[in-house]
């Protein structure tokens, strides 16, 4: 048996949010909606939202490695304990970067 249909304005909700998390998974805990409801709103949207959600993350693909590179550029000039934390904002926006960009983020030695 299929449940009550979701409100449009959640599925506009879905729609605005979902280039923003990590998995499907996440964004629906937080939405409250079960996994399966808000992978078939973000899979089944029609074509100009598919695109739409493209361009945000290659946005936000662009976006990171612009502030890593600003952060690269003044490690020159930071103190030691500034240093440390620019190298780890530096590395979590590299990868951010790559998990946006479906590349793996996992080491592997061999």
């Amino acid at each position: 048996m299929r449940g009550k249909r979701t409100p449009q304005a959640v599925v506009e909700e879905i729609k605005a949010l979902a280039p923003i998390y990590d998995s499907v998974a996440q964004l629906a805990r937080n939405i409250g909606l079960p996994e399966q409801t808000v992978r078939d709103i973000v899979r089944g949207g029609d074509d100009q939202f598919v695109e739409l959600r493209a361009q945000q993350k290659r946005e936000m693909i662009l976006q990171a490695h612009k502030v890593a590179k600003d952060i690269l550029n003044e490690m020159g000039r930071m103190k030691a304990r500034s240093l440390s934390e620019a190298a780890t904002s530096y590395g979590i926006l590299v990868d951010k970067a790559a998990q946006l960009a479906g590349e793996s983020n996992k080491w592997s030695y061999q």
